[in-house]
């Protein structure tokens, strides 16, 4: 499959809704399927991520569409990392873009709990996601319209959130701990 056959593939999954699963075997389909999540979002978008790969999140389309999803105060991006850099907000095209709207949180797991934990996701509108079952490939399954698979992966990604800890407010990659 080319990868004009893989995006127009991706673009009637995420335009029908209806939970057809999309493969993604390789950083170029991820950068696709983040897009396109971006793009057909409706409400929110979670991500729990390593580092917010910049191969996936940087390129200027994706920040394009993130940018068009986050414009609208009643969207909301969270982030939960496994680890943040200091420079996290000086250096990373994502947050050097986002870093001053409101509605994109972040929040950075202790390096004990991120380390038992074997997947990454991406859930928007509890309907959608990219399901990473391995976070050590960069294999994943994607979905628009499934809702049993994404009400399931957003109960994981609150259940993470409750347990990570905000980056403090100078916007430095720290996180705040109690």
């Amino acid at each position: 499959m080319t990868m004009d056959d893989y995006i127009e593939r991706v673009t009637r999954a995420a335009t029908e809704r209806k939970g057809e699963p999309v493969f993604n075997g390789s950083i170029d389909h991820a950068r696709v399927i983040v897009k396109t999540m971006f793009k057909h979002a409706r409400r929110t978008v979670d991500i729990f991520s390593g580092t917010l790969n910049p191969r996936v999140y940087a390129p200027d389309e994706v920040l394009d569409e993130a940018e068009f999803f986050l414009t609208s105060s009643d969207h909301h991006v969270r982030i939960i990392l496994e680890r943040a850099d200091v420079d996290l907000y000086a250096k990373h095209p994502f947050y050097k873009r986002f870093s001053e709207y409101t509605n994109l949180e972040t929040r950075v797991l202790d390096s004990v709990m991120a380390g038992n934990i074997r997947f990454h996701l991406l859930v928007a509108d509890e309907d959608c996601y990219r399901f990473e079952q391995d976070k050590a490939q960069v294999a994943a399954i994607a979905a628009w319209g499934d809702a049993k698979g994404g009400k399931h992966l957003k109960s994981l990604f609150e259940t993470l959130w409750e347990r990570a800890f905000p980056l403090n407010s100078a916007k430095m990659a720290i996180p705040l701990q109690a």
